[in-house]
């Protein structure tokens, strides 16, 4: 997707024409999973995906000074897979997500100097490592 999320209307005029928090102009998604039909593998499937997110706006109203606004937290791009059984009404799934435990910036902002005299710093929350679902379900 491309995004041009910006600020149009605000009380505060200095907002105005900043890129809104945390948003990317480009993310993308992908993901692709193999069903086996026939043969020693049937009813078994296999999938990769990856997720994309671009560099995102940290510029936070009230927390990031206008002459400090533009800033960037870096994109980044992780990686997914999922294993699959079906058998008759039921199906068994692993998900695996975040595959390399790539770590990135989860909803960042910039934090200004408050004294005028303290550089500012980024404050986030650390991305989720890799982690995995496992589901059972039944077909009705």
């Amino acid at each position: 997707t491309y995004n041009d999320a910006k600020v149009t209307k605000d009380a505060d005029s200095n907002n105005i024409g900043i890129v809104n928090f945390g948003v990317s102009k480009h993310i993308a998604n992908a993901m692709s999973i193999y069903r086996f039909t026939e043969g020693k593998l049937a009813g078994f499937s296999a999938g990769a995906g990856m997720q994309y997110v671009g560099a995102r706006s940290v510029d936070y109203p009230g927390y990031t000074l206008p002459e400090e606004r533009g800033k960037n937290a870096p994109g980044y791009t992780i990686y997914d897979a999922n294993l699959g059984y079906n058998i008759g009404k039921f199906s068994f799934h692993l998900n695996i997500y975040n595959l390399f435990s790539k770590k990135y910036m989860s909803s960042p902002w910039w934090n200004s100097s408050v004294d005028g005299v303290a550089p500012g710093y980024y404050t986030f929350s650390p991305n989720i490592p890799i982690n995995f679902r496992l589901s059972a379900n039944y077909h009705f």
